[in-house]
């Protein structure tokens, strides 16, 4: 099977199903979804954990220590591990976790993006 290039800058739902379509049979499409797992838990327990998490940020507040917390627990469903405290304890990682908190509460898109971005420049923080 050939992959085909795509940039998914912009890129609704709707035009990545297409392409997802386009690569993969729809049964092989499903069967990745109903077998979706996460850290060894399987489908509806991962989910579970991932909404738990996204009700959590909606109702914490943009202190420093709250937001830090919620991404440490981000991370360590993404990745099974809290990020490590050399990286955690810096008011670099701090600074830039605050800062994209608060962007995906109330900023533009563009502050989302940069955001984002800003806050993968920490040694050690991924994407999930």
């Amino acid at each position: 099977m050939t992959v085909k290039e795509i940039k998914l800058t912009g890129v609704g739902t709707k035009a990545l199903g297409e392409y997802l379509l386009e690569l993969y049979p729809e049964p092989i499409l499903k069967e990745f979804f109903y077998s979706y797992c996460w850290n060894d838990e399987g489908l509806k327990a991962s989910l579970a954990r991932r909404e738990g998490l996204v009700e959590k940020g909606r109702h914490i507040g943009n202190t420093t220590s709250e937001v830090t917390s919620f991404f440490n627990d981000i991370h360590e469903w993404g990745f099974n591990q809290k990020i490590h405290e050399t990286v955690a304890e810096t008011s670099i990682f701090k600074d830039k976790s605050v800062a994209l908190f608060k962007a995906w509460k109330n900023g533009s898109k563009d502050e989302k993006i940069k955001s984002v971005g800003d806050l993968m420049e920490c040694k050690g923080i991924g994407i999930a």
